[in-house]
């Protein structure tokens, strides 16, 4: 699925497309001006508890970006 965003809420990417990888993984791809920015994964663990999401590339202002966060389901 590809989408183009319009207006100025996301000034670091204007189109981002999302793909499953398997059953427990997506990507999106995050793109300005048709040149890829920013790649974010979404891996959720097996019994399904935990969420890795994982965003790499570079923020509105080029600046490098590599964060890791990880959400527990309670």
């Amino acid at each position: 699925m590809t989408a183009r965003l319009a207006g100025e809420g996301r000034p670091a990417y204007d189109t981002t497309s999302l793909k499953r990888v398997d059953a427990n993984t997506t990507e999106q791809i995050r793109q300005k001006e048709g040149k890829t920015v920013q790649t974010v994964t979404r891996k959720v663990s097996a019994d399904g508890k935990t969420m890795t999401v994982t965003t790499r590339g570079k923020d509105e202002h080029g600046r490098s970006l590599n964060t890791v966060a990880v959400y527990d389901k309670q």
